[in-house]
């Protein structure tokens, strides 16, 4: 699978209500479970958000973050996602790729 950034920006001014929070963690979980999300929270000095995804391509990781409450509900009224090739241990920190 491929490994994509996402960072939600343009974050409501308005209180997070409790529904929409359990909405979002109910997401999160699912994604987990079925091994998409990697990570994730929120930045701690500044509005807005990271994930990172697994998929299989771009349109997959799309249609995952269209899904994510936050977004359906506007709570966050954007987000960036990036592919990203993530350096490891197991890859040589990438020192053998292009």
């Amino acid at each position: 699978m491929k490994s994509f950034l996402v960072i939600l920006k343009n974050k409501s001014p308005v209180p997070l209500p409790a529904t929409l929070l359990v909405k979002h963690v109910k997401h999160l979980q699912k994604l987990h479970h079925s091994g998409h999300l990697l990570l994730c929270g929120p930045f701690a000095s500044e509005p807005g958000a990271v994930m990172i995804l697994q998929a299989d391509s771009i349109k997959e990781a799309e249609i995952m973050m269209k899904k994510d409450p936050f977004i359906k509900e506007k709570y966050y009224a954007a987000y960036n996602l990036t592919e990203f090739c993530p350096a490891n241990p197991s890859n040589h920190w990438l020192l053998n790729s292009n």
